[in-house]
């Protein structure tokens, strides 16, 4: 794990992480729990600090969280002092103000393009579910993300935001096949299934994989459910007796 230009080892220091990930519009906010720093450490620990989390098995690792402190608070408990830091997954771009202006006729897609390059904004696959046409022009004022996320709506696309890049979800463009997910690959416990806010799916937990995040596609093989899925949010939880990730999928 890297906080600045610290870096913490998993097993050099006791630690508990617990990332959040779904695929929603708002950033996801992470805890990270760091016992007994040095007086130092604890000094420099700042708001606005990058932190990446990377998480895996041998060589292959993979990065888990992305983001910025938000929140550093420490206290005692019982012998131990602890410090929380909580992280937001914030997209990674220069902190420009923009006053653009773009002629009728202009694509939605020329319009994303150019702000995303113009604000440095770090981005995923560029997928519109349409290419609206602006007829009478289209004005960015102030943040560039913001006008991006509205021209991307004008497409009929949502955005959300992961590991520190922009995302568009769009519905005639999905992720690829990532993984099987089954008791051979790291399944444990029995999924269930599960209803929330009108979401059917199943609810599944697993050792850790990186390669599982918001979007993210697998075949889940197991005694009572078989098929194709699409991981709608989760938590990675990482720990000196826990190194798990849960799911919930939906199909898609």
């Amino acid at each position: 794990m890297l906080i600045g230009s610290y870096q913490f080892r998993y097993g050099e220091i006791a630690m508990r992480i617990s990332v959040e990930f779904d695929d929603d519009k708002e950033p996801n906010e992470s805890t990270i729990e760091l016992y007994n720093l040095s007086k130092h450490t604890l000094a420099n620990l700042k708001t606005g600090m990058k932190v990446i989390v990377n998480a895996g098995y041998g060589t292959d690792l993979g990065t888990v969280l992305q983001g910025k402190i938000v929140e550093v608070r420490t206290q005692r408990e019982q012998m131990d002092r602890v410090t929380t830091l909580q992280v937001k997954d914030v997209v990674n771009s220069s902190k420009v103000t923009l006053q653009q202006s773009y002629r009728p006729g202009t694509k939605a897609s020329e319009i994303i393009r150019d702000l995303l390059s113009r604000a440095k904004i770090s981005h995923g696959p560029i997928q519109l579910d349409q290419d609206y046409t602006y007829t009478q022009g289209f004005t960015a004022k102030g943040d560039a993300l913001e006008a991006v996320q509205r021209a991307a709506k004008a497409c009929g696309t949502s955005t959300y935001t992961q590991q520190g890049q922009l995302r568009f979800r769009s519905k005639h463009h999905s992720a690829s096949m990532t993984l099987e997910l089954s008791p051979a690959s790291g399944l444990i416990e029995s999924p269930e299934s599960f209803e929330e806010e009108k979401v059917k799916g199943v609810r599944v937990k697993s050792l850790l994989h990186y390669r599982l995040y918001a979007g993210a596609k697998l075949r889940l093989v197991s005694e009572d459910f078989e098929g194709d899925y699409k991981v709608k949010k989760g938590r990675h939880t990482l720990s000196d007796d826990e190194f798990t990730t849960e799911v919930d999928l939906v199909k898609g």
